[in-house]
């Protein structure tokens, strides 16, 4: 009975471990991603946008159907300010990646001086051309703004 125990209590903690240590991704091996805003200082109430690149590896491409999203976090002090401005290439239903992603937002009114942090998640489709397969990422960002003064 005591070996039981003991093999179970193994278990058991092994598994708490495991659970415990699971992250998401935050990084894409075959799509390298940047995000900046277009002005990092912002008067309260204003509008901004944010610009976020792609740039797959070769032999890899931006699907756009499903669409390309941005979610802010809930408790981001921003809200979208239209639908997010993503470029096609002219001959393929795929993203232009010379050209940036723009999502503009409507800043909350917050104290002048503060410094607030963006955080949202990218969601996109990327494809291999040779291997045929695609697969869906999520990819987390968080920014800096400072309201004016």
């Amino acid at each position: 009975m005591r070996p039981a125990i003991t093999v179970l209590v193994t278990v058991v903690s092994f598994a708490a471990v495991a659970v415990s240590s699971e992250k998401p991704a935050a990084e894409n091996q075959y799509v390298k991603f940047s995000v900046a805003l277009k002005q990092p200082t912002m008067a309260k109430g204003s509008t901004g946008a944010l610009l976020i690149t792609l740039r797959p590896q070769k032999g890899i491409h931006i699907n756009l159907e499903p669409p390309v999203s941005v979610t802010f976090d809930s408790a981001a002090p921003v809200e979208p300010s239209g639908k997010v401005e993503v470029p096609k290439m002219a001959k393929h239903p795929y993203l232009d990646t010379a050209k940036a992603i723009v999502q503009r937002f409507k800043l909350a009114k917050l104290e002048p001086g503060s410094n607030v942090t963006l955080k949202g998640i990218l969601t996109y489709f990327y494809c291999s051309d040779a291997e045929g397969w695609c697969s869906k990422f999520r990819q987390p960002f968080a920014l800096s703004v400072t309201v004016a003064k």
